[in-house]
């Protein structure tokens, strides 16, 4: 992050660029941006890529859009190279922790659930939430019949967060309660 009085010595370079020097400034938001600044800039808003565009960069890729290339798309939270990484590689992060977090619930363990939410960042965050909500809807597909109300339970409380999680994505707040929501999915089950 740039403070105040290092944007105002950049404005002199900004005036007055070298020419051959291009600068990219980059920020998750501009109001962190001097307005002095700003009206030196051009600003390219990049925003992440709909589903659409990602797999259609899968079926030109590798001719298909499978179930794992479907799963990489909803992990990535719209970047390309992070939907590649994941589709190129076993398990991602997320994946891992959602296998984590599972374990934790069916050990009743709230110490590791709690471990599980400390995403400082807004795209980590939904970047797992997609992940588990798979995971867990995958499992309710294929468990065994005494085990469908835990899952149900976790896919019902899931999906009512995410519903939520579009209108407030407060990372702190949504760490402690996605928490809390799992342990109590977990405490439903008989």
């Amino acid at each position: 992050k740039m403070h105040q009085a290092a944007q105002n010595l950049l404005l002199k370079t900004l005036e007055e660029p070298p020419h051959y020097a291009v600068f990219l400034l980059l920020c998750t938001t501009k109001e962190g941006v001097l307005q002095t600044v700003r009206s030196r800039c051009q600003t390219l808003t990049m925003a992440p890529l709909p589903e659409g565009t990602i797999e259609e960069h899968f079926r030109k890729t590798y001719g298909e859009y499978n179930e794992k290339a479907r799963a990489a798309t909803l992990l990535s939270a719209g970047f390309l190279g992070k939907a590649l990484e994941i589709y190129q590689s076993s398990d991602s992060d997320e994946v891992t922790q959602s296998k984590q977090l599972e374990q934790a619930l069916l050990n009743e363990d709230a110490v590791a659930v709690f471990r599980t939410f400390q995403f400082t960042e807004r795209e980590g965050l939904l970047a797992f939430y997609n992940a588990f909500s798979l995971h867990v809807k995958r499992r309710l597909r294929d468990c065994k019949p005494e085990e469908k109300r835990f899952y149900a339970n976790l896919v019902r409380l899931w999906d009512s967060a995410g519903d939520a999680m579009q209108a407030n994505i407060n990372v702190k707040f949504w760490n402690t309660n996605l928490a809390r929501l799992c342990l109590s999915a977990s405490k439903q089950n008989p």
